[in-house]
């Protein structure tokens, strides 16, 4: 699988380089110069904590890992909090005990609920300054996070693992989700301000790691041992640029194809077509996705935050990541993603409906 999708990156990479060329004709060649303009805001995101991992890996092997070796989870997993393209993934490979569970937390949790905690759910409050609105990104937050232990089973089946061994090694992941839903139920402001610290933090590791990996580089001066050189970081992210010069062509492509068959659905769903457009923006940029939602009534937000606690960058950095780093996972990976936002999405579409009949 993971052939076939890189063939179908590499073919729209080139139109979208040739479009680029011949002046965007197809429209195409604005998302190939789209993709390479991400590159600096993905550095800046992301390198320091890459550089900043092996420092992680460990204090919480000092933390964390004697903890959940006395009752017998695997710590992998629990390096799953940071989104994948961040340095969720080498985190969890670096704690894990079992290989297995380091794959399935740095991409199954880290893809979803790492990914949700750290960067959508921060990133949705700041920019939703409306309370309806607000309430509306929450309840889709809670609505995408139900479907989560049916998403980590798939994705983890498929990866080879047995369901029971899933369900144990995930439980502390499926006991802070359900301690989320009920923080986000009982008191949003309070959990949004969480998130916000949490966000910050990872922040500020990731500016610590940029500026001493830069200093470590050009001085040749030690002043942390052990990080991840700073250039082997600017590697991911240029591994993951190169993948989304097709990523971000492909997914244009699929906005025009299913424009309108969205339109007849949006007057089913009772929305907006560019409601239910947005998707496959966030399949894309989960940045530009969710900024989106500003302009969504609350049905439309409510459905688009279900689908991404999920759906983030799905077809374009953490896509280009895995097929960079783990290839063979692939297929985990993609069922884990899009199980979890497809059935997320139908999951809040039958809630706002049962909740509307009620009235």
């Amino acid at each position: 699988m993971n052939v076939a999708i890189s063939w179908i990156l590499a073919i729209f990479a080139l139109i979208g380089g040739i479009d680029c060329l011949i002046g965007n004709k197809l429209g195409l060649g604005s998302k190939f110069e789209r993709a390479l303009a991400l590159m600096g805001p993905m550095a800046t995101s992301i390198t320091g904590v890459i550089v900043m991992v092996p420092i992680l890996s460990w204090a919480l092997k000092h933390t964390i890992v004697p903890l959940f070796a006395l009752v017998g989870f695997d710590p992998g997993v629990f390096g799953g909090l940071i989104p994948i393209d961040w340095g969720g993934f080498f985190l969890a490979r670096d704690l894990a005990v079992d290989p297995r569970h380091g794959l399935f937390g740095g991409v199954n949790v880290a893809g979803t609920f790492g990914t949700a905690l750290s960067f959508a759910v921060p990133l949705g409050m700041r920019v939703l300054k409306d309370k309806e609105k607000q309430d509306a990104f929450a309840r889709g937050i809670l609505e995408g996070l139900v479907i989560l232990p049916i998403s980590l089973v798939l994705g983890g089946l498929v990866a080879g693992l047995g369901i029971g061994e899933i369900l144990w090694h995930s439980l502390p992941i499926l006991i802070l989700s359900a301690l989320v839903l009920f923080g986000i139920w009982k008191n949003l402001p309070l959990m949004v301000r969480i998130f916000t610290v949490f966000s910050q933090i990872l922040r500020a590791i990731g500016i610590i790691g940029i500026t001493v990996g830069a200093f470590q580089q050009m001085a040749g001066v030690t002043l942390i041992p052990g990080i991840t050189p700073i250039l082997d970081a600017f590697r991911i992210i240029a591994m993951i640029t190169v993948t989304m010069l097709g990523c971000l062509p492909l997914s244009e492509f699929l906005t025009r194809l299913l424009r309108k068959p969205l339109e007849k659905l949006a007057v089913k769903v009772r929305t907006s077509p560019e409601a239910l457009s947005d998707p496959i923006m966030t399949l894309a940029s989960g940045t530009a996705g969710i900024i989106a939602l500003q302009d969504f009534d609350p049905r439309g937000i409510e459905l688009n935050a279900a689908f991404v606690v999920y759906a983030v960058s799905a077809l374009s950095a953490q896509l280009s990541f895995i097929l960079n780093n783990a290839p063979d996972y692939t297929t985990p990976y993609m069922v884990t993603k899009f199980s979890g936002a497809f059935l997320a999405l139908f999951f809040s579409i039958w809630m706002m409906n049962r909740r509307e009949n009620k009235k």
